[in-house]
């Protein structure tokens, strides 16, 4: 088995104890020991082939540290400059790392929302297909009514036409036996024409039936001229009747009944013009009918013109949703096998980083002992040197102290001498024991 350093060299083994690296750690294996497809082979071989330089780095770093620290004034500044290049190196790598993770996170969010849309744009238009189809449904429906209420006006005024010229046919029908009717003058003609009858046998009668029938005739000519006179007003009234009716019709109905008024308003000519009149109104209804029957022809054209669209729309939307789904999907798969791939970067990335930090925190851990070796001297030291600096100063004040009670006795003793009777005396005694 073939290793990326030379493990049987002495100071190797003691960097990998150090560092707690294993032989299997150094060993160097093919593309075949890993698992997953081919693409996940070569990641893992690769990020082996990095970590196999990383340990071989931090082993070569460790020795030649260990030689500055056995010959500190020869490599001095060759190790300190190794370390604070191996220490810029892990924060340029960790940063890197950071920076990657970040485009990646960024990139994954990105195609999120890129599918989010495409998402929502087809969700969009199946709405707005069947929002159409209901639409196309709905204006349907709404001619269907169109029609069949344009139908039912039809019959409509067709059955007032018929039920308004059956009364004014009544009413014609009801004025000539109105006028035609027996007067009391006619039905007392009649009675005393049964009375002569009856005494015709007497001659005397005769001249007084002449006289009779001449009165009779006068009274028959006064009540021809007094109908005549009748049959005038009822015409006039009739036509009061009719123009005020008229103007009723007129005041309440639209312009679509003004003809039926005007109908009205002729109706004492209506045996003459009736078969005009139905063959107006038949063909006033042909031409409507015809009208209606090109308007729902057209309506049928144009519905099943926009049906036709609709089905080319839909049949091209149908193919650009498939292929968008088929390319929503590509890309799904895509993104699933990144995710993959950047899962297995990240764990291959936090096993290195689990294990660099155990080292680091290991060789921090060496570092801080000697600093605290280091530290416990320096305040050995610096408590041996209070202490003597404590004795000294007690020793300067004691003589102080000693000095000052000196001096205190002595003046003393020299107020006591200038206050004696003999001063002099006393003056030579101290001289002499000074």
């Amino acid at each position: 088995m073939d290793y990326c350093i030379d493990i049987s060299d002495i100071e190797v083994q003691e960097a990998m104890k150090y560092l707690e690296i294993t032989s299997d750690d150094l060993k160097i294996r093919d593309k075949s020991f890993f698992h997953g497809n081919e693409k996940v082979q070569r990641l893992r071989y690769e990020h082996h082939l990095k970590r196999l330089k990383k340990l071989k780095n931090q082993i070569v770093n460790y020795i030649n540290h260990d030689k500055a620290k056995k010959y500190p004034f020869d490599h001095f500044s060759f190790s300190s400059e190794r370390v604070e290049t191996q220490e810029s190196s892990l924060s340029k790598a960790k940063l890197k790392s950071k920076m990657n993770l970040s485009i990646q996170i960024k990139q994954e969010n990105h195609r999120r929302k890129l599918l989010g849309s495409s998402m929502q744009k087809l969700l969009r238009k199946e709405f707005i297909e069947e929002k159409l189809k209901s639409e196309i449904e709905k204006k349907r429906i709404e001619d269907d009514h169109k029609r069949e209420a344009v139908k039912m006006r039809i019959d409509n005024l067709l059955s007032q036409q018929q039920e308004k010229t059956r009364k004014w046919k009544e009413k014609l029908s009801r004025v000539p036996s109105r006028v035609g009717s027996i007067s009391p003058q006619s039905r007392k003609f009649r009675s005393m024409q049964r009375s002569l009858s009856r005494t015709s046998n007497n001659d005397s009668s005769l001249d007084h039936l002449q006289s009779f029938h001449e009165k009779m005739l006068r009274s028959k000519h006064l009540h021809q001229s007094l109908l005549q006179e009748k049959r005038i007003k009822i015409a006039d009234h009739n036509e009061k009747v009719h123009n005020i009716l008229k103007k009723h019709k007129s005041i309440r109905e639209v312009h679509e009944h003004s003809k039926l008024i005007n109908l009205i308003g002729k109706i004492d000519h209506l045996d003459s013009h009736r078969s005009k009149k139905i063959k107006l109104i038949t063909d006033v209804h042909a031409k409507k009918q015809e009208t209606i029957t090109k308007k729902v022809t057209k309506i049928k054209n144009n519905l099943e013109e926009e049906s036709d669209k609709m089905l080319k729309r839909m049949r091209k939307l149908d193919s650009k949703q498939m292929n968008h789904k088929n390319k929503v999907l590509y890309q799904l798969e895509e993104l699933n096998k990144e995710k993959e791939y950047w899962s297995i970067r990240q764990h291959l990335r936090d096993e290195d980083a689990r294990e660099n930090l155990n080292r680091i925190r290991k060789s921090d851990m060496e570092k801080k002992k000697e600093l605290i070796e280091k530290h416990l001297e320096l305040h050995k030291k610096f408590e041996t040197m209070k202490e003597l600096k404590e004795k000294t100063n007690q020793k300067i004040r004691y003589d102080a102290i000693q000095a000052n009670h000196e001096y205190a006795k002595a003046k003393m003793i020299h107020v006591l001498i200038q206050k004696s009777p003999n001063p002099n005396h006393y003056s030579k005694v101290i001289e002499k024991i000074s």
